[in-house]
C-alpha cells in the first residue's frame, strides 16, 4: 500500500539492499539446486528486479559489480528457477544504463549456454563461437523456446523486455554495431534486427494472449 517514494525510503533506512545483495550474491554450492540457500537467493535476486522496478537504481547500483557474475550465471543455470529469477532482474534492472551496459558487456563461455540448452550458433567464419555476451544470452534466451510450456512463455517475456530495454539505451549502440568489431564475443545487431528486438515483447505478448486463451495461462509478467 505504499508509494514507491515511501517504500524506496524505508528500504534505503533499513539498509534492505545491502542484505538483499549479501543474500544474491552468497557462494553457491554444488548440488545444491531446490535448497533453502538456492531458493533464498533466487528470491533476493527477484527482490533486487523489483527495487529496480520501483525507481530505485540508485540503491542497487553501488552494488552491480557484486550482482553481476551471479545474475549473468544464473541465466545459463541448469535449474529452470533460478533462470526465471535471473531474467526477472534483468528485465527489471536493464531500464537503468548501467544494469544494460553490465548485461551487454557480460562474458559467457559457451559451454555454460551448451550445459543449460541453450542455442549458441555459428561464427560469421561457420564456427562454434567461444563465448557470447549476456545481450547475446538475453536474445537467444527471447527467440528460442523449446516448447510451448507457460513457464517457456514466461521467460521468453522476461528476457525480450531486458533485451528490448537495452537496446533503447542509443548510448550503447555501440556494443552492437562497432564494438564487435574488436570483440567478437559482443552480440551484433543490424538496424533491423536491432528494430525487430525491440518490438519482440509486444509480439510476444501478443502470442501470449492467444496462448491464454487456449488454456495456458502466461500471465503476470510485464513488458515494455
Amino acid at each position: 500500500s505504499l508509494d514507491a517514494a515511501t517504500a524506496l525510503s524505508l528500504l534505503s533506512a533499513y539498509g534492505c539492499v545491502d542484505r538483499l545483495v549479501a543474500l544474491a550474491t552468497a557462494p553457491s554450492e554444488a548440488k545444491e539446486d531446490g535448497s533453502a540457500k538456492a531458493l533464498i537467493r533466487d528470491a533476493a535476486l527477484v527482490l533486487l528486479g523489483l527495487v529496480y522496478g520501483l525507481g530505485g537504481a540508485r540503491l542497487v547500483a553501488p552494488h552491480l559489480s557484486a550482482i553481476t557474475p551471479p545474475a549473468i550465471a544464473a541465466l545459463v543455470s541448469t535449474e529452470p528457477r533460478a533462470r526465471m529469477a535471473a531474467a526477472f532482474f534483468w528485465h527489471d534492472a536493464t531500464a537503468a544504463k548501467g544494469p544494460a551496459t553490465s548485461l551487454a558487456r557480460a562474458t559467457v563461455p559457451a559451454g555454460k549456454l551448451a550445459g543449460a540448452g541453450i542455442p549458441i550458433g555459428k561464427t560469421a567464419t561457420g564456427g562454434a563461437p567461444a563465448f557470447c555476451s549476456g545481450l547475446g544470452v538475453m536474445r537467444r534466451l527471447a527467440t528460442s523456446a523449446p516448447d510451448a510450456s507457460p513457464a517457456d512463455g514466461r521467460l521468453a517475456l522476461l528476457a525480450a523486455g531486458a533485451v528490448s530495454h537495452v537496446l533503447q539505451h542509443s548510448s550503447l549502440s555501440h556494443l552492437w554495431t562497432s564494438a564487435p568489431d574488436s570483440l567478437s564475443y559482443l552480440e551484433r545487431l543490424s538496424e533491423e534486427e536491432a528494430a525487430e528486438l525491440v518490438a519482440l515483447p509486444i509480439s510476444l505478448a501478443k502470442e501470449g494472449v492467444m496462448v491464454m486463451v487456449e488454456g495456458a495461462a502466461v500471465e503476470g509478467v510485464s513488458v515494455p
